[in-house]
């Protein structure tokens, strides 16, 4: 996948960042389960949730007639890791990949 990863964490409003970010903690999540951590309304979650889709961060599964399973998609994976390189850069720090030390 050769996408540009290039602000899109940033171009996302703070709600579908955050939205984001819960995706990607939880793993797999339905969206009733999505809806309570994040604590708003049905409608702030899913007004917010198809241009996460729509951007491929996040990908929706059909459990039931009616509920959808929301997990991170490897493009929506790679945004958040380079936003945190970027932050960990503005900050003066460097990221240590999981499991030891970097060369």
């Amino acid at each position: 996948m050769s996408r540009s990863t290039t602000n899109g964490y940033e171009s996302l409003t703070t709600v579908q960042q955050e939205l984001l970010r819960i995706v990607a903690d939880a793993g797999p999540i339905t969206g009733p389960a999505l809806r309570d951590a994040f604590e708003r309304s049905d409608n702030v979650v899913y007004q917010n949730l198809p241009a996460l889709t729509g951007r491929d961060l996040v990908a929706s599964e059909g459990v039931d007639g009616r509920t959808n399973e929301y997990r991170l998609t490897e493009y929506g994976r790679q945004v958040l890791r380079d936003h945190a390189a970027a932050v960990a850069e503005a900050c003066g720090f460097r990221l240590v990949p999981a499991g030891g030390e970097s060369a």
